[in-house]
């Protein structure tokens, strides 16, 4: 068969040469030179000497003794081996001509080396049995020991023995000699053998370091991407564990492993001292090897972070992509574990439009988050009441209060009203109807807690909290037509104060952000008629009318309302600062969002808002106006706003990052929180407020918290917390039947509807 075999190759028709075409090559594909021609007549010659060989050898065995039988057959494969090299170099001379075979091989090793894995130790066993072979031979010709001594002699001089040519005082010196020789020989190898180790060793410790192996956890929070909000998103999860004793996190970045682990390292965080492992892997989650890799379907929860070194656009399709990866993760391993219900995927959004269609994706799976959204809102509320800026730093994330959905039987049939006073460690701000997965958030009085409902609290841990069987608190219920005398002054005084507001507001942005339409909408709707929005940028006014016409659906003025006056400027110039005349502003909202007409670092941008927030307070020091101006901040690194607070260069500064962390940890933990932050950030509905306590409260009166919650609740608002004078913010007050005496320095903290009247701003 053999025989055969070589014999078809050398029948192998030459293939005939390539048409020119009328090009002028420098040589054909199939050169018909004299070089080649020897070339192939050489290769056939060997080709049929060990063909003749191959055929020949099973009938010239016979008669031999079993040692020359077994030389023979060792060294059959070598020449067949250096029949294949020649074969393929009469094949490349055959095929092409450019390179040399000294190339051509020197690429095959190349290439057999980098990918095949095994090629290292196949080499130095085929070098090893060689260098026994032919030592055992030599050894057996120079001396009167049998092959088989003689292969073990050069077996032992290879690398177990190296002076097994001196044990034996008899040997002449041509055994010495081939022992020396042999004992070199070893050496090689040995050397061979011990890189061959090391590199299987590092690479082995390399592939470790990478993170090649695959997640074995279960139970554990997966986040997907890097950027600045990761490492914060993390501590908040880690503290959110403590109440299991902790968590694993698995980070899946296109990133190197080793990287990830130095800055969280560097990072001053306490994930570790928290309770929580943190497991870091390289890879692309559009890849289905990579999602397997970090065990994708044994995770509790997904975080998929939007992409800072693109636009919003281009992130959210990414983001789409990866979910469409996930999807088909899960359903590929759904025979072996099928996809657990409550498993939830948060999708960072920066494109409020695109939130629908990531949703419509899988809706029962895809938790969207609006970053940009909420903060924009957000910074529309502090410039109206700075202090909601620390509310919000406070009820976000995992650090004091936090919102709970919890089930309790107990309270079945029972009324809202009633429910507000059964808790003594939390306090109930809403329902959640089962099946419907809606919140109702601030419900009536009247409201019937039905089987199956959850009631939405705000409590410091999940297990701090449950409802007494009896009432903490008998409430006294005010209506219209019937309110002590109090309470009638307190409003009336309200009412009179709001008729005394100026008509008129100037609120000016310095800066850009990407979800402008949805500020002017919103302000359209809080603020009074006559009301003007002014914007600072060096972005040119045609671009920023056409982004607002076509934000708005084509509608030229989304705002009735509300006048937009755009102005051109440098921000971190004092000139075009000075031309806007600051101290006429009754709010200014310095921002960072640079959105896609600067692609800017983090440090640049905070850098920028510092630059600007000093200039705009020495302009406003030097104003001889007496008009308060509210001036807020916006920063992406949490750790200057510390700074910027401790130099009064604003009233409030927003830790976009910082939130925005602090808000994707909570939805991956509980989806139905997102619900909650939808009607807390909404243009109507309910928000967070910070008032004064004359609005409920006499000068110098004492009440408890209960007692206190029970006036607000009249004005169908909940209270949840308060601050006394300058003191620290309190939110959920520990014991609420404690007596205290209030001031008109206090203020509380509220949960209410905007379309009250005394909610109206005073920007």
């Amino acid at each position: 068969m053999v025989s055969f075999s070589l014999a078809r190759q050398i029948r192998r028709p030459k293939p005939k040469a390539a048409p020119n075409h009328g090009r002028n090559y420098a040589r054909s594909a199939y050169p018909a030179g004299d070089d080649s021609e020897e070339a192939n007549q050489r290769g056939q010659n060997n080709a049929a000497i060990w063909a003749c060989l191959s055929v020949l050898l099973p009938v010239l065995s016979v008669g031999i003794n079993a040692q020359v039988l077994l030389v023979l057959a060792v060294c059959l494969p070598f020449g067949l081996w250096l029949y294949r090299s020649n074969r393929i170099a009469v094949d490349y001379l055959d095929h092409d001509g450019d390179f040399t075979l000294s190339q051509r091989l020197a690429y095959r090793v190349d290439y057999s080396f980098s990918v095949v894995p095994y090629v290292k130790a196949v080499t130095l066993m085929i070098l090893t049995g060689a260098l026994i072979m032919s030592s055992g031979m030599a050894i057996y010709l120079t001396s009167d020991d049998s092959l088989a001594e003689s292969l073990w002699e050069a077996t032992a001089g290879v690398g177990l023995d190296w002076t097994f040519v001196g044990d034996d005082d008899s040997s002449s010196y041509r055994v010495r000699t081939i022992g020396v020789l042999t004992n070199i020989g070893g050496l090689v190898v040995t050397a061979l053998l011990l890189g061959i180790v090391s590199d299987a060793v590092s690479m082995y410790l390399d592939n470790l370091r990478k993170g090649s192996c695959r997640v074995v956890e279960n139970n554990f929070t997966l986040v997907i991407g890097w950027s600045s909000k990761t490492i914060p998103m993390i501590e908040q999860i880690a503290k959110a564990n403590i109440s299991e004793k902790g968590g694993v996190v698995v980070i899946l970045a296109e990133r190197p492993k080793e990287e990830i682990e130095v800055d969280i390292s560097a990072n001053e965080s306490k994930i570790g001292a928290l309770g929580t492992r943190v497991v870091c892997r390289a890879g692309s989650a559009l890849t289905l090897s990579d999602l397997r890799k970090v065990s994708v379907s044994n995770a509790r929860s997904i975080v998929v972070l939007a992409d800072p070194f693109v636009s919003e656009d281009q992130s959210d399709v990414r983001s789409i992509r990866i979910l469409l990866s996930i999807i088909s993760a899960l359903k590929s391993n759904e025979d072996k574990k099928p996809r657990p219900s409550s498993l939830k995927v948060t999708v960072e959004v920066c494109n409020s439009e695109n939130a629908p269609l990531i949703r419509s994706i899988d809706p029962s799976l895809i938790e969207p988050v609006i970053a940009n959204g909420v903060i924009g809102r957000l910074l529309v509320h502090t410039a109206r009441q700075p202090e909601v800026e620390s509310v919000w730093e406070t009820l976000l994330g995992f650090d004091d209060c936090e919102f709970y959905f919890q089930n309790w039987p107990d309270v079945e049939n029972l009324t809202f009203g009633e429910v507000l006073y059964r808790f003594r460690e939390a306090v109930p701000l809403g329902i959640r109807r089962e099946g419907k997965g809606s919140v109702i958030l601030n419900p009536t009085d009247d409201t019937l807690i039905e089987r199956g409902d959850e009631i939405l609290v705000l409590a410091e841990d999940d297990d701090s909290y449950v409802p007494e069987k009896l009432s903490l608190f008998e409430p006294d219920h005010y209506s219209e037509d019937d309110l002590n005398s109090s309470l009638t002054d307190i409003f009336q005084k309200k009412s009179k104060s709001m008729s005394m507001r100026p008509a008129r507001f100037k609120k000016l942005l310095i800066g850009w952000r990407r979800d402008i339409a949805n500020l002017v909408q919103v302000l359209d709707k809080l603020l009074l008629p006559g009301s003007e929005f002014h914007i600072l940028s060096d972005l040119p006014v045609e671009f920023r009318e056409r982004y607002l016409l076509r934000a708005t659906g084509g509608v030229a003025d989304p705002s009735s309302h509300l006048k937009v006056v755009h102005h051109v400027g440098d921000a971190k110039t004092r000139k075009d600062l000075e031309k806007l005349d600051l101290a006429s502003y009754s709010s200014i909202v310095v921002s960072t969002f640079a959105g896609d007409a600067q692609q800017i670092n983090v440090e640049d941008r905070d850098s920028q808002s510092i630059v600007t927030l000093l200039l705009v307070q020495e302009i406003l020091k030097t104003s001889p106006s007496t008009q308060d101006v509210v001036v807020v901040g916006e920063i992406q690194d949490p750790r200057s706003r510390r700074m910027i607070l401790d130099s009064s260069m604003a009233q409030a500064i927003i830790a976009t990052n910082d939130l925005i962390a602090k808000s994707l940890a909570m939805v991956s933990e509980d989806s139905h929180v997102n619900r909650v932050l939808e009607d807390l950030f909404n243009v109507s509905g309910n928000e967070i407020q910070v008032v004064d306590c004359s609005l409920y409260i006499k000068n110098g009166e004492v009440l408890s918290f209960f007692e206190v919650m029970n006036r607000v609740r009249s004005a169908r608002s909940i209270a949840i917390g308060y601050r006394r004078g300058n003191g620290e913010l309190k939110l959920n007050p520990e014991d609420k039947l404690v007596p205290l005496t209030w001031t008109k320095l206090d203020r509380l903290v509220t949960l209410s509807y905007m379309e009250q009247d005394f909610d109206l701003p005073e920007i």
